[in-house]
C-alpha cells in the first residue's frame, strides 16, 4: 500500500501533470527539507517530466512545468528534482 501525504491525498496518489493515467511510474523515497515529504514512499510519473531533462528546454517553460507542480502539489523544486533523479 502507497502512503501518501496528506498534501497529496486530495489528488491522484502520483505526481503528476497529465490527467489520465501514467504509463510510467516510480515510487521514490527521497531526502528532502519538507517534513510532509520526508520519509515517504512518493508516486511520480516520470513520462510527464522528461520534458525537464531537455538541455534545450527554454527557462520559461522549465518554470512553468516546475510552477504546475508547485501549485498542485506544494512540492518544492528541489524535491522535484530530487524526485526525478532519485536522490
Amino acid at each position: 500500500m502507497l502512503t501518501v501525504p496528506s498534501k497529496l491525498s486530495a489528488h491522484e496518489p502520483c505526481i503528476q501533470l497529465r490527467a489520465g493515467i501514467c504509463p510510467h511510474k516510480i515510487i521514490r523515497s527521497v531526502t528532502t527539507k519538507q517534513p510532509e515529504f520526508a520519509n515517504k514512499a512518493l508516486c511520480i510519473c516520470i513520462s510527464d517530466f522528461k520534458e525537464l531533462n531537455d538541455e534545450n528546454l527554454s527557462e520559461e517553460r522549465r518554470n512553468e512545468l516546475v510552477q504546475q507542480v508547485k501549485d498542485k502539489y506544494a512540492l518544492d523544486e528541489q524535491t522535484l528534482y530530487n524526485l526525478l533523479n532519485g536522490r
